[in-house]
């Protein structure tokens, strides 16, 4: 029995090691990075939904409005012409003339998320090539969105997408939780198998958008990547994973409330859209769960005389490797 749980721990450790590694040898393959100059380059309608007053969003929404690309046709689009997010849009058109602003209204059939995607499309409509995704509170380097396209510019993509990374300099318990899931579902898209469009970063051609029919599709969901990836996954369309295209979150002050709530939101729209990896996730999390309690278990059992001290050893020796193995996997991706 103890055998069976020495060998689950290895095992659970393997998967890690084969997803952090594994990853950071794909993530850090160096890519030309030049545009093609041959022929003038594929207009970009950047279309990034804005709603509340998020401390971030005003940095955040600069740092996309920076980027280098040069056939770039920004479009920022509210529910309301009323609300904070749409003052702080009306504020940058100052900054950035070439700025658009779309008011999409209340949604009735579909997320709030997807109607005012689908209304900047459809303001865009007939002037761009690609669209592209983001969100309005994750910091972007200036080359994001050129990181971002370079596939479909080139000709060997229709869909790509990149992902975020959660930078903080709290230590809270809560916040270390927050970015080591977002660091294992990163990790999990660097596998080919698992690689999925993210709603924060995502570009795709408009000829795609239209063969896919997402206006109706959109406009009957409450989410648009998982649902997304769920429709490509029937139509067997990979998705190209663009790992320099990483967007920063900044998090300074996170309750566990909040982390609780994204939590459920990853979990159910899996459930609902994609239920193979939701299973899959399922085993792995109480694979995960449960050779950590063993492992507590026998060390406690160890130390009332109830478990041999051969055995307390061994547990001793899993927490320190997992914690060690924990700590080293953030150390090298926080360098990325």
């Amino acid at each position: 029995m103890y055998w069976i749980w020495v060998l689950t721990a290895l095992a659970q450790l393997m998967v890690l090691c084969w997803l952090g590694y594994g990853a950071k040898k794909r993530f850090s393959k160096v890519q030309s990075d030049i545009l093609p100059v041959d022929a003038p380059l594929p207009v970009v309608g950047m279309i990034i939904p804005a709603a509340g007053n998020h401390p971030q969003m005003p940095q955040a929404l600069r740092s996309l409005l920076q980027q280098d690309y040069p056939a770039l046709v920004p479009v920022i689009v509210t529910a309301t012409d009323t609300e904070d997010a749409a003052s702080l849009v009306r504020c940058l058109q100052k900054e950035f003339p070439a700025l658009r602003h779309v008011v999409a209204g209340e949604a009735e059939k579909c997320g709030q998320k997807n109607h005012n995607t689908l209304q900047a499309i459809a303001a865009l409509e007939g002037t761009v090539d690609i669209y592209a995704f983001c969100d309005s509170t994750h910091m972007a380097q200036p080359d994001f969105i050129r990181q971002l396209v370079l596939p479909i510019v080139r000709g060997e993509s229709s869909i790509t997408t990149g992902y975020h990374a959660v930078n903080s300099p709290c230590r809270k318990l809560v916040i270390v939780a927050y970015q080591l899931c977002v660091l294992l579902m990163r990790l999990m898209q660097a596998a080919a198998v698992f690689t999925q469009p993210w709603g924060g970063a995502m570009a795709m051609r408009q000829q795609v958008f239209q063969e896919l029919s997402l206006k109706s599709f959109w406009g009957e969901n409450v989410v648009d990547d998982c649902s997304l990836a769920s429709l490509l996954l029937q139509r067997k369309i990979p998705v190209t994973l663009c790992p320099q295209a990483l967007l920063r979150t900044e998090v300074t002050a996170y309750p566990f409330s909040v982390w609780r709530a994204w939590m459920d939101r990853q979990i159910l729209f899996l459930k609902f859209c994609i239920t193979a990896q939701w299973g899959l996730l399922g085993i792995f999390a109480c694979i995960l769960f449960l050779t950590w309690c063993v492992s507590l278990l026998m060390l406690l059992g160890a130390l009332i005389g109830k478990v041999s001290f051969f055995w307390g050893v061994i547990s001793v020796l899993q927490w320190s490797l997992r914690v060690g193995f924990l700590a080293s996997l953030c150390v090298l991706w926080d360098a990325r």
